[in-house]
């Protein structure tokens, strides 16, 4: 028998036992164009797409998903006139992300190559449940509307990319009976009378000429809440609603924000809270809540950098005094001018949560006086001292600046900020202003110097490692993101070379010792692919959060290596996205597992057996053996698929699917022993033969 031969009979055994291992989802697939395809095409490959959406009885996409799956757009998709998405009897996924390729296509800004548009002042309707994923939504002329009507649900992913050729993006509205999930992107508003759970990368800006504004959802219990905006607000109105927010703190027996709260709750900053002058803050029955997100609706805005449009801040060395339990919670804490100072005291305890931002125009931040019977939880946030005779708890995550100065300096920090368009390795890299340029040694003045023991690298602008090298091994885990302490740095602009980015020199290699972790960052892949090599005993992870980009043109990002003893955990679109080289490595699904069946591919085949070809009729038969690890091929260019397949290669593949299947290991072969020996072992032991 022939090697092409087996190797369709092992798939077919390893297909049947996908299907039993797990009931599988809809697994339809359409691609589309409405510009370059044809709805006479079967809409099965990216060179042969549907060109109209059309009814689930007609030709177009959705004859093909009428019972759910998956939509790729390969070109623009394309709305003339108000339409209602058919209902399927499954969810479906507008993506342009699919089969390892990013087909997304920004350019022209004015137009982009790759996305979804309407006609202007055009509706979709959406009457089932539809995720919009990887892809370009773009407003193009009169503003547009996403609406999901009774039953129907819209999911959108954070991976969505939301571009507009004006000064407005779409909208969307849910009817009563509709749900909304807003993971991502940018919007002008979001409203209607049905259920709507806004995510922390959603962007809404209620700004353009939409006449909806996003409603609040609040839960049952959420007790008393008052909104306030010093700088839009007035005394005057109720303070219920965002729109008509109170202007001042007051007293309990005023009409400010605090003759709401006389009994405690929770002050949602939707703009400025200010005071002028020191200020104690009136004792409350129950503990208040300061915060800037509530209802499902973030309210934080961190620009301009000098004076933050939603915040608490003080004049000039004024003092806030607290006198009954406060926390301050997700909200921008802003020191403008003079130093201020927070003081707790009567009893009182402040709580500052680990999702404070705060911000300084000056080189220092504000600071906080305990007095004896009073206490302090500092779980983030930075402060330049936190002092007194009160009880004082100040948790890891925290960062308290003279604290850092008294403590001996060990070379090692918990956090370092990274910006090789911005930084200097001349200074301390301990805050977003003085970030370091280089990645640099344990021992030299770069970003690692200060983590040499592992911990958390801060990217805020361009991270470019220049050459083939490798990251010094950490006695802790190494972590890069963009997303810290509140602030998102990420900047996927210009699509050339993003302003904020973790990237390499053209080719080159870095080798990734210990643990480190990519986590919610741009990787940006510029020019010819670059490799990230686990070696043995390193781990590499790349979470869900992880925005992967290539160069407007490339088909490919990074190569990951993973040697023998290596693990790489990877996120579903990492494994997508990346080509993988396993060398006898361990592959995992970041979130748990090897994949939801057991299997996975590892690696990706780049057409790199001349004698498989896209014409050849097993083709896709050895693409996915190989890049499930099953077939290696002969040689590194060819695979000899008319060659006679041995007892030994077959035993093998047997191998390596019970390997993909059940886990294990096969131990290597001894001197002198033949290759294949400790494959005949593994299959008697297992029972295989």
């Amino acid at each position: 028998m022939k090697k092409h031969q087996i190797v369709i009979a092992l798939f077919s055994l390893l297909f049947l036992l996908l299907a039993v291992a797990a009931a599988a989802a809809p697994d339809a697939v359409a691609y589309m164009a409405a510009d370059t395809g044809n709805d006479a095409n079967d809409g099965l490959t990216a060179q042969t797409p549907k060109k109209t959406f059309s009814s689930t009885s007609g030709k177009g996409v959705m004859g093909i998903l009428k019972d759910g799956g998956t939509l790729v757009l390969v070109g623009k998709g394309y709305l003339s006139a108000d339409f209602t998405l058919p209902q399927t009897s499954g969810p479906i996924t507008f993506t342009s992300v699919y089969g390892g390729k990013d087909y997304k296509n920004e350019e022209p800004k004015t137009n982009p190559a790759t996305g979804f548009k309407m006609a202007g002042g055009k509706t979709m309707t959406i009457v089932s449940d539809v995720t919009l994923d990887d892809m370009i939504l773009f407003q193009e002329n009169a503003q547009n509307t996403i609406r999901v009507a009774k039953g129907g649900k819209l999911t959108v992913t954070e991976n969505i990319v939301c571009m507009a050729k004006k000064d407005q993006y779409m909208k969307i509205i849910v009817d009563a009976g509709g749900k909304a999930v807003i993971n991502g992107g940018i919007f002008d508003s979001v409203s209607g009378a049905g259920e709507i759970v806004l995510g922390d990368k959603a962007v809404i800006l209620g700004s353009g000429t939409a006449t909806e504004t996003l409603t609040p959802v609040i839960p049952a219990d959420a007790g008393p809440y008052a909104y306030m905006a010093a700088d839009t607000g007035d005394d005057a109105n109720d303070g219920l609603t965002p729109a008509t927010p109170k202007k001042t703190f007051s007293s309990t027996s005023g009409s400010g924000v605090m003759g709401m709260l006389k009994n405690g709750g929770t002050l949602v900053l939707v703009g400025k809270g200010y005071i002028s002058a020191d200020f104690t803050l009136p004792k409350a029955r129950g503990p208040i809540t300061v915060t800037s997100v509530f209802g499902g609706i973030d309210h934080k805005n961190a620009e301009p950098k000098t004076n933050p449009a939603t915040g608490f801040k003080m004049a000039g060395g004024k003092v806030l005094t607290i006198v009954s339990d406060v926390t301050l919670d997700d909200m921008i804490l802003f020191q403008e001018n003079g130093q201020n100072t927070i003081r707790v005291t009567g009893g009182a305890t402040l709580t500052v949560t680990d999702k404070i931002v705060c911000m300084s125009k000056q080189s220092y931040y504000m600071n906080i006086e305990v007095e004896a019977g009073s206490s302090a939880v500092i779980g983030g946030g930075i402060f330049s001292s936190v002092s007194g005779d009160g009880e004082i708890t100040i948790s890891k995550n925290a960062k308290i600046l003279d604290r850092a100065a008294d403590e001996p300096d060990d070379g090692f920090a918990e956090v370092v900020y990274l910006s090789t368009s911005g930084g200097s390795d001349d200074a301390d890299g301990l805050t977003p202003a003085t970030a370091k340029r280089t990645f640099g040694a344990a021992d030299g003045s770069g970003a690692i110097s200060v983590v040499k023991k592992g911990g958390t690298v801060v990217v805020t602008g361009k991270a470019y490692y220049g050459g083939n090298g490798s990251l010094p091994q950490t006695t802790a885990p190494l972590v890069f993101t963009s997303v810290y302490d509140g602030v998102d740095y990420k900047n996927a602009s210009p699509a050339e070379n993003p302003a904020c980015a973790f990237k390499l020199a053209s080719g080159c290699t870095l080798t990734l010792p210990g643990e480190v972790v990519f986590d919610d960052l741009i990787l940006f892949q510029e020019f010819e692919q670059n490799t990230l090599k686990v070696p043995a005993g390193a781990t590499l992870v790349v979470t869900d959060k992880a925005v992967l980009l290539s160069k407007p043109g490339l088909d490919y990002h990074y190569r990951i290596l993973i040697e023998e003893g290596g693990t790489a955990i990877l996120s579903q679109n990492a494994q997508k996205v990346f080509t993988i080289d396993n060398q006898g490595g361990a592959l995992e699904t970041y979130g748990g597992g090897k994949t939801e069946n057991g299997f996975a591919a590892t690696r990706t085949y780049a057409d790199s057996f001349t004698d498989v070809t896209e014409n050849k009729w097993f083709y896709p038969y050895v693409k996915t053996a190989y890049e499930y690890g099953l077939a290696n091929g002969t040689s590194q260019t060819a695979f000899s698929p008319d060659d006679k397949f041995t007892v030994a290669q077959a035993l093998t593949a047997a191998v390596n699917i019970h390997k993909a299947y059940f886990g294990g290991e096969v131990a290597k072969a001894g001197d002198g022993q033949a290759w294949y020996v400790p494959y005949v072992n593994y299959c008697i032991e297992k029972g295989i033969i």
